[in-house]
């Protein structure tokens, strides 16, 4: 699924810059150019869609969101691409291709943030996005359903677009400071000294999460991945 994705996204490229050039060159740009080209873009957004769930479905986290974001990703492209050439006129067609990619763009970006490890103490904002992304997909359903443009509507929809941008800028610096080693407020590295009790004190190599656990087999608390600590001594202190 995922290469078949792939070959697809660069093959709409492919197309679409080809095309954008001839059409420079000959001059001519017909009915026909444009449909192509915008078949390919359909393709290559449905094809982004789909790579990004693809991902986050082969690490095996939330199964919620990486599947319905692949069949809403391939419906969105096939209503959008059958609208294209058959020069649909139904509004009603239109409105429901709308909202499929209002969710699908939704699912995806949220999607895309999941992929983030964050400790335990950044999850809020994962929430967070995921709540601003899919009220921002609601939001714009209910006006184009009911053809809504009132002034707070947009005012809405403008907090929101905000409020995910800020979210999506900050999960991926949560996410670096999640990481083992990460540096502290202060700019010192902070140091894990073991509890008195003989664990160990550790951060989760996958998600980040702080936790104790004695040495040999551990599965997280937070994500639930299972690692092998081993205590080795070090031979090289006199």
């Amino acid at each position: 699924m995922r290469k078949s994705a792939l070959w697809a996204l660069v093959i709409s490229i492919g197309a679409s810059a080809l095309l954008g050039i001839v059409a420079l060159v000959s001059g001519d740009f017909g009915k026909i150019q444009i449909k192509i080209l915008l078949s390919s873009l359909s393709i290559s957004a449905g094809s982004i869609c789909t790579l990004v769930c693809a991902f986050l479905l082969e690490k095996k986290k939330i199964l919620v969101l990486s599947i319905p974001g692949m069949a809403l990703g391939a419906l969105g492209t096939i209503l959008l691409i059958t609208g294209i050439w058959t020069e649909m006129d139904e509004e009603v067609f239109w409105k429901t291709t709308a909202i499929v990619w209002f969710f699908a763009a939704a699912t995806t970006h949220v999607s895309l943030l999941n992929l983030a490890r964050l400790s335990q103490k950044y999850l809020w904002s994962l929430i967070a996005a995921t709540a601003v992304f899919y009220l921002l997909a609601i939001v714009l359903t209910v006006m184009v359903l009911w053809e809504i443009d009132e002034e707070f509507m947009l005012r809405g929809i403008g907090v929101l677009g905000i409020l995910a941008a800020a979210l999506s800028i900050l999960i991926p610096v949560f996410h670096r400071l999640s990481r083992p080693g990460s540096p502290a407020p202060g700019g010192s590295t902070p140091t894990i000294q073991p509890p008195p009790d003989g664990s160990i004190r550790m951060l989760c190599p996958v998600c980040g999460a702080e936790q104790t656990a004695p040495a040999g087999g551990v599965t997280c608390t937070a994500c639930g991945s299972r690692f092998v600590i081993t205590i080795v001594e070090d031979k090289t202190k006199t």
